[in-house]
């Protein structure tokens, strides 16, 4: 038994790959596509998962920013591609809009997020694949031996961002603390298998994976953590950290988008100072920050983080 997973170097974005084997046998998990510039690494994942004749058990969405569900797009709007492989679906959108198919009306909405997540969710149908398309908090998926457990996003702030859908109406500006409507409602999930707990967070507002995680007893060890929004300072404070109470973290995304911010590094080092950190990423950390003696930064394309022969967490491109 083993798994891995692979934070795939998909430039300014998401795409994570989770692949255990168990004695169900083996199954995969894809946390969101990356931007529309990966569609060639997204399509060549989907492929490589089909073509080992292996099922996707999953595909979920986390939020329909472009840097999250852009290369799907792309990916999915070719008819001829092979998906009867894959089986779950997760995309908090629109139900009402999704049963419109006019071209017209998807090229009026004025926000690139949600006219993305139009097409998305069309090309999804075309291909036959069945969306769920309302997923909150306390939902749970078994994925052979493992458990999926969904912490965010809470029935109130789904409900507003069905009505930000409906209004297309277009993001607030950023503040000190993130404020958009489509990360508020991102998927945060929590991948239980055997006895280790994996975080994944898209771009969730810190206070709402707070929340979440004290709602939950579903919480006992996390073995790593996903930072939210790329390791953004305006998703993540010391009181979501002690939630986590990891002392392994992983950030996708790419350096020139200063991400994760410095003062995500600082928060990280100064948080139970003493103690030994690992801060995996899929990309190089191009500044250090003094005094940082305990934290690790481990390049995932360069070095596998692997732990025994059960779990292992890369970066490769397919």
């Amino acid at each position: 038994m083993s798994l891995s997973i692979n934070l795939l170097p998909v430039n300014k974005g998401d795409c994570i790959h989770i692949r255990f084997e168990d004695e169900t046998g083996a199954h995969n998990i894809i946390i969101d596509s990356g931007p529309s510039v990966a569609a060639r690494a997204f399509r060549n994942l989907l492929k490589k998962i089909s073509d080992s004749d292996e099922e996707l058990d999953l595909l979920c969405f986390t939020h329909i920013d472009d840097d999250h569900i852009g290369a799907a797009t792309k990916v999915l709007s070719d008819q001829d591609l092979k998906c009867d492989f894959i089986h779950h679906v997760w995309l908090n959108c629109d139900k009402n809009e999704s049963e419109k198919d006019d071209e017209k009306t998807r090229e009026s909405v004025t926000d690139m997020s949600v006219s993305k997540m139009l097409r998305l969710q069309q090309y999804l149908l075309d291909h036959n694949i069945s969306i769920e398309n309302d997923i909150i908090q306390g939902k749970m998926l078994e994925v052979g031996t493992a458990e999926i457990y969904v912490l965010t996003p809470s029935a109130i702030d789904h409900e507003a961002y069905r009505k930000y859908l409906s209004e297309k109406l277009k993001k607030l500006p950023m503040s000190a603390e993130d404020k958009s409507i489509t990360n508020a409602d991102s998927i945060a999930l929590m991948l239980t298998y055997q006895d280790n707990q994996f975080l994944f967070t898209g771009d969730i507002h810190a206070s709402e994976l707070e929340n979440a995680l004290n709602d939950t007893d579903k919480v006992k060890q996390i073995y790593c953590a996903q930072l939210p929004h790329h390791g953004s300072s305006r998703n993540l404070t010391e009181a979501l950290l002690d939630k986590m109470n990891t002392m392994r973290f992983m950030v996708s995304s790419e350096r020139s988008v200063n991400r994760p911010s410095k003062e995500t590094i600082q928060l990280l080092e100064q948080y139970k100072q003493q103690v030994e950190k690992t801060l995996l990423c899929n990309f190089k950390l191009e500044y250090k920050i003094e005094d940082a003696e305990h934290l690790k930064c481990i390049d995932l394309r360069e070095e596998s983080f692997i732990d025994s022969d059960k779990i292992q967490i890369v970066s490769e491109a397919y």
